[in-house]
């Protein structure tokens, strides 16, 4: 079985550089663009099944690739985005004024999460619950695609690969669309291909 994560495409926080987490902002004609490019790259494979963040702009993306397919889509709240509380809409030209957020982006062994927010572990939790979902419930799939965000995939990657906390932004660096392939052999995952710029290529 091979799991196809693909961040969303670009939103309008995006462009301008706000924290966004679970605040459902739709795509930008920027984002829109990225998704077409997706869909026309990923034509080729054949998906048993979709696996959607129930956000806005994952279920926007999704639509681009999905469209004229006839597999099964499901929403599945294991992969929204990381939630970061009080914190949603701040920018990110405060990080120096801002430790948690500083801390957040650099050392993220150093940081808490924000009121109301998740931290690394609750996130990282999510995502073995689905990496176990789909080797409990989709052993006969094939190729799953999985639509959701930047900090889920890296959460995946991190949990595949074993990688310490402080080193969680290490890597290709998920762009909005980009790709990533994981894989699972007698119930052991492999990161096949990891943030491929499949929308910019």
């Amino acid at each position: 079985m091979k799991i196809y994560f693909v961040r969303h495409g670009e939103t309008e926080w995006n462009r301008i550089g706000k924290i966004q987490g679970m605040t459902d902002n739709p795509l930008n004609d920027t984002g829109k663009a990225e998704a077409e490019k997706a869909a026309a790259a990923l034509l080729d494979i054949k998906f048993d099944k979709c696996y959607c963040s129930p956000l806005l702009r994952a279920k926007q993306t999704a639509g681009y690739i999905m469209k004229n397919r006839s597999c099964p889509v499901v929403y599945e709240d294991l992969l929204h985005e990381m939630s970061f509380g009080i914190a949603e809409g701040i920018n990110l030209d405060e990080l120096e004024s801002n430790a948690n957020l500083y801390n957040f982006l650099k050392a993220p062994d150093k940081f808490e999460a924000f009121e109301g927010g998740e931290s690394f572990d609750d996130v990282k939790r999510r995502c073995r619950d689905f990496l176990d979902k789909m080797c409990e419930n989709e052993t006969d799939s094939e190729n799953i695609l999985a639509v959701c965000h930047g900090g889920v995939i890296r959460s995946v990657i991190s949990i595949i690969k074993d990688v310490p906390l402080k080193d969680f932004w290490g890597g290709p660096v998920q762009r909005n669309c980009a790709l990533t392939i994981v894989s699972c052999e007698n119930g052991k995952w492999k990161v096949e291909k990891e943030g491929l710029d499949i929308a910019n290529e």
